[in-house]
């Protein structure tokens, strides 16, 4: 038996002893029996070390004890077992674009915090500028280069690029000024599948927009497995507006994005992405859009929507009836003063982690500098970030990590357009076909 087995089971003969047995003298206690069934000492550490929380210095941290935490720690089905057990992700950081780089912000302490240059990418070197970021989603994040019309699929972890051009009817009219989008993995809501350790599964791209003529909103979907576009989606009911440049989020199996703009009276996009089918839901009657709201998980797992109104922080829960008739019902009130303290003077949403269920928020402070606290919802935790911050709209990356993994980018490349033949139902359903050179492998 190896010294950690001897430790663990010498720690349960120090257990307190029943009630029933206590004032008895030591000689008169019956012998201890033989542990049966004890799992010999590979399966008894991995019963140990799955247990570690997922933090990126857990494992390598574990492995340096000894050759047999090493080999342990290390072996790929140990490592799929310890995902699938903490399916929560971490919030490793998150996302900052400035044009010509995308910059990843350290959230985690020491010795978890993940340098800045370590998930940085510098768009520059690619030969296009003025790069946005649309989203991050189960470890990858969304880019979008409005005036070249071209998509950035950016997996940091691994370290590879996914360029795709974007269908003729984004990139027409000046359509592409206000499209939004959304990546995900193409396993979808598989309870088989742990997001954020498909670094190299398939994914797919999801594209909105809206089109002033018409007054309609369209979206259309891209298929990493297949490489091409499928047919525009769109609205049934006019809509008038725009999508919002802010993230949107996933809930069960459809994204929602704030629409708005042009005295338009404020409404949520909803694409479901089983039916392909876009949806307009009104919004509650309090708070705009903007930095003050924002979509969220609601309180079974639902669509939610939270408004800052500092410091009244407001959730709200859409609810369905058993007659399918659709209200918006005040769920939580929290009183931000309480949470923050008197050095907050004002607040305003950046972002939120749907993993996570955790609002990003800029806080002003009475020392006139910028602070970021990150309010996780369930259970309620209030987490006050060290450093300088702005006030820009935070991407928060959500993914499992180890330390100390090299890796090394692939350059991909955009072949020459093809056509796809149209379905009858679908107007000017033009694909694009894309392919990237393989993924590499961890080292």
């Amino acid at each position: 038996m190896s010294p950690c087995c001897r430790v663990l089971l010498g720690c349960c003969c120090f257990l307190p002893r029943p009630p029933e047995q206590r004032g008895r003298r030591r000689d008169a206690q019956p012998p201890l029996s033989p542990v049966a069934g004890l799992p010999d000492d590979d399966d008894l550490l991995a019963e140990i070390l799955v247990r570690l929380l997922p933090k990126p210095s857990s494992l390598p941290r574990a492995s340096l004890v000894c050759k047999r935490w090493r080999s342990i720690a290390t072996d790929a089905a140990f490592r799929r077992r310890f995902r699938a057990r903490h399916r929560k992700l971490p919030v490793l950081g998150a996302f900052l674009d400035s044009a010509t780089e995308l910059k990843f912000v350290p959230l985690l302490d020491l010795p978890d915090r993940i340098p800045s240059e370590r998930f940085s990418l510098d768009l520059h070197a690619d030969g296009y500028r003025s790069w946005s970021v649309l989203g991050c989603r189960h470890g990858r994040v969304l880019l979008i280069n409005r005036a070249a019309h071209v998509l950035l699929v950016f997996e940091p972890v691994s370290g590879d690029t996914h360029r795709i051009l974007l269908p003729p009817v984004f990139a027409r009219d000046g359509f592409t000024a206000t499209a939004n989008g959304a990546v995900l993995c193409a396993a979808g809501d598989d309870q088989d599948h742990v997001h954020g350790d498909c670094h190299t599964s398939p994914f797919k791209v999801v594209v909105v927009g809206t089109i002033e003529q018409q007054r309609i909103a369209v979206a259309c979907v891209y298929s990493s497995e297949t490489g091409v576009w499928g047919d525009i989606a769109s609205t049934a009911e006019q809509c008038q507006g725009y999508v919002s440049s802010f993230p949107c989020i996933l809930i069960r199996t459809a994204l929602y994005w704030f629409l708005t703009g042009y005295g338009y009276n404020d409404a949520i996009l909803q694409f479901d992405l089983d039916n392909q089918s876009l949806t307009l839901i009104s919004k509650p009657p309090a708070g705009p859009v903007g930095y003050q709201s924002r979509i969220i998980r609601g309180e079974d797992g639902g669509l939610g929507l939270a408004i800052l109104l500092y410091p009244r922080l407001q959730l709200w829960d859409f609810k369905v009836d058993c007659h399918g008739v659709a209200t918006w019902m005040p769920w939580k009130k929290i009183n931000m003063d309480q949470m923050l303290g008197p050095k907050a003077n004002s607040a305003i949403i950046v972002g939120y982690a749907e993993d996570a269920d955790a609002i990003f928020m800029s806080i002003y402070k009475a020392s006139y500098s910028r602070g970021l606290t990150i309010v996780q919802l369930e259970p309620m935790m209030v987490k006050e970030c060290h450093g300088r911050f702005s006030a820009n709209i935070y991407h928060p990356l959500t993914s499992f990590y180890t330390a100390g993994i090299a890796r090394t980018r692939s350059t991909p490349v955009i072949e020459p357009q093809q056509h796809r033949a149209p379905k009858a139902a679908c107007t000017n359903p033009i694909s694009y076909r894309h392919t990237c050179i393989s993924p590499s492998s961890f080292v």
